[in-house]
């Protein structure tokens, strides 16, 4: 499965299920080692990582480490992050995150 991107990338998912980045001679910019990348507002991508979700630029660089439970974007370009807290019974914490 390839998923073009504008850079000339494309997120690649393989056999395996583990997916990453591949130029278009299918060199590697990002390894495939997540469990899933999806683009999320056409500048970034969205990444899992044992069952947490992170943002990367499409080039492959994390910009927000893969910690919470679910990353949306938002109208002037940043993101929501939730993340679901043990320590205080399982309180749900909601964060907006400019890049």
């Amino acid at each position: 499965e390839q998923i073009p991107l504008k850079n000339g990338y494309f997120i690649v998912k393989l056999i395996d299920g583990y997916w990453g980045i591949v130029d278009d001679e299918n060199n590697y910019a990002v390894l495939a080692q997540y469990n899933m990348i999806s683009p999320i507002n056409g500048n970034y991508l969205r990444f899992q990582a044992v069952n947490k979700w992170g943002v990367m630029s499409i080039e492959g660089d994390v910009l927000i480490d893969a910690k919470y439970n679910s990353i949306e974007s938002y109208s002037d370009g940043g993101f929501v992050v939730t993340k679901v807290d043990p320590s205080q019974l399982g309180e749900i914490t909601t964060e907006k995150i400019k890049i």
